[in-house]
């Protein structure tokens, strides 16, 4: 996937900026308390995003939150995108995602995927964070272990288009 160039973050930047952001949540109470670190709302993200179950881990469990942030420690665009993303779900969260309850975070996160543009900074950040996290998952060994994967999906490549893996 090409890197975000530093004029899409901009844009989403003074997009979110301009326009103020929708309450998507019913009415609640801020929670001045909270000082939570981008790392720790990736997380709470990401964990929503691909929460365990009876047949898998969450996305934490599999190490998918540090891979996130190592990622963006090499692409300071996406370093931005990630942390001006965790300040404004916490922001449309009455200040604390991670304490949200969870059908209302899911509720968040559906209007970030289906409704917030991906041209604005909460549509662009969950498009990224989403597509990253689940490369990330299943590309690990215990993911492709609870999937039954023991070889390559692929493992003669895709001969019908003229790609092979030699």
């Amino acid at each position: 996937m090409k890197p975000l160039s530093r004029r899409q973050l901009l844009v989403a930047t003074v997009y979110s900026a301009i326009l103020p952001a929708p309450q998507i949540l019913s009415a609640g109470t801020i929670n001045k308390q909270a000082s939570n670190h981008p790392q720790e709302i990736l997380t709470a993200m990401v964990d929503m995003i691909l929460p365990a179950d009876q047949y898998s881990l969450a996305a934490s469990q599999l190490g998918v939150n540090k891979a996130l942030w190592q990622l963006a420690q090499k692409n300071l665009n996406l370093k931005k995108l990630f942390i001006r993303g965790c300040r404004w779900l916490d922001t449309e969260s009455f200040g604390n995602f991670i304490t949200l309850p969870d059908n209302q975070k899911i509720e968040l996160l559906r209007w970030m995927d289906e409704r917030a543009s991906p041209k604005r900074l909460p549509g662009l950040f969950f498009r990224q964070v989403r597509y990253h996290s689940v490369g990330f998952y299943y590309a690990t060994e215990q993911a492709q272990k609870e999937l039954g994967l023991h070889q390559p999906p692929q493992p003669m490549g895709y001969p019908e288009i003229g790609l092979r893996d030699n």
